[in-house]
Parts: structure tokens; C-alpha cells; sequence
């Protein structure tokens, strides 16, 4: 349906990108490949609240962000991938993923900024 609709606004969309942006980037998530961000971590902790806080600040129409509280499984009921995502070493765990497939677990915010430096 939304591409359906961005077909049928197309004309106006090419006349005037910049007046529909929201619909651009949209389209750009809906055609490109996507990042299923997932931080497990308690919410309060300082590094859970840094890793939110830099993925907040990156500008990826593709991403999603997920938030995994140890010890809790509602998530998977929504995103079943996240089912065997934990803490490592009980530290706040980054598992980026692409197209549902994730990489090795992150907990250094440094190796992130490696990775999005790219």
C-alpha cells in the first residue's frame, strides 16, 4: 500500500522532493536494507543510556531500535529474533542486525562508532 501510494503521488513527489520528506524517507526504508538495532540492558543503566542516546543521534531511515530488559521475553512475542539475545558478561549488549540476521554481541561503544564510521 505504501508504495502504491507514493506511485500515485509520484508527479508531485518528483515536481517537489523536499515538500515530502517524510514520504522519501520512508520509501527509502521500505526499498533499502534495514538495521534491527537491539540494546539489552536495564533501562537506568548509564551505558544502556549512552548506546540509546548514539543511535538516537544517527541519521539511518533504516534502523529500528530495540530495547531488551534482562531477564524479560515480551520482546520476542514482537520480534522472535531476540529470543537468544542477552547480556554478555553482564554488561549492556548491542546486537546489530541486518534483515534479522546479527552480528557477534557489542558492549564497547567505541567498536559501534567503528562500525557506523563507514
Amino acid at each position: 500500500k505504501a508504495f502504491k501510494t507514493a506511485n500515485a503521488f509520484s508527479n508531485q513527489i518528483n515536481s517537489m522532493p523536499s515538500a515530502f520528506t517524510q514520504t522519501l524517507t520512508s520509501l527509502d526504508f521500505g526499498f533499502g536494507e534495514s538495521y534491527e538495532i537491539v540494546i539489552v540492558g536495564d533501562r537506568n543503566n548509564k551505558l544502556t543510556k549512552e548506546f540509546v542516546k548514539y543511535f538516537r543521534s544517527k541519521f539511518l531511515t533504516n534502523k529500528i531500535i530495540l530495547h531488551k530488559e534482562p531477564g524479560d521475553d515480551k520482546l520476542r512475542t514482537i520480534a522472535p529474533f531476540t529470543e537468544f539475545q542477552t547480556q554478555k558478561n553482564n554488561k549492556t549488549t548491542v546486537y546489530i542486525c541486518r534483515n534479522y540476521v546479527c552480528e557477534i554481541p557489542i558492549t564497547d561503544l567505541a567498536d559501534i562508532e567503528k562500525i557506523f564510521l563507514h
